[in-house]
């Protein structure tokens, strides 16, 4: 049985480029090894990650984040049996705020600044999608003028 996982929470640690290279290292290793994916925002001060995959690799890889000190007011917002996954092929697909686009951040906003204890869980789950979209067609679109850039040298 496949699950989705969703939950947020409060960076202990500034996330910068090194902390986030650690976060998505272990991610990779642990995730791919249980056949564990989904995507990781980071924004704010804020984690709000999706995970998804067999049940009980989920339940596990969840735990471990638990215990993770880089995380404090860890809190569930969705988990709920999927029939395919969201986002099949990430091992961890990482979305930082730079990459958010601003526009997508401030739909889901409640206040003046983005606060994921603020949404439920549908509407974290639909936030985390546009973002993902975003990021894959952001990326797409560089590779297009990188390739194209490229073609004309």
């Amino acid at each position: 049985m496949l699950v989705q996982l969703l939950y947020a929470s409060r960076a202990l640690v500034p996330v910068t480029g090194e902390v986030a290279s650690s976060i998505l290292e272990d991610s990779f290793r642990n995730n791919r090894a249980v056949n564990v994916g989904g995507t990781l925002f980071v924004g704010a001060g804020y984690f709000m990650q999706c995970l998804e995959g067999p049940r009980d690799a989920v339940n596990d890889t969840y735990a471990r984040i638990l215990r993770d000190p880089r995380h404090s007011r860890l809190t569930l917002l969705l988990y709920e049996r999927i029939v395919q996954r969201r986002y099949a092929g990430w091992a961890m697909n990482y979305i930082s705020e730079r990459e958010a686009v601003h526009g997508i951040l401030q739909r889901f906003m409640l206040e003046d600044r983005f606060d994921p204890f603020a949404l439920d869980g549908t509407q974290a789950k639909t936030l985390l999608e546009a973002l993902h979209e975003n990021a894959i067609n952001h990326s797409a679109s560089r590779r297009f003028r990188r390739s194209l850039i490229a073609g004309l040298q």
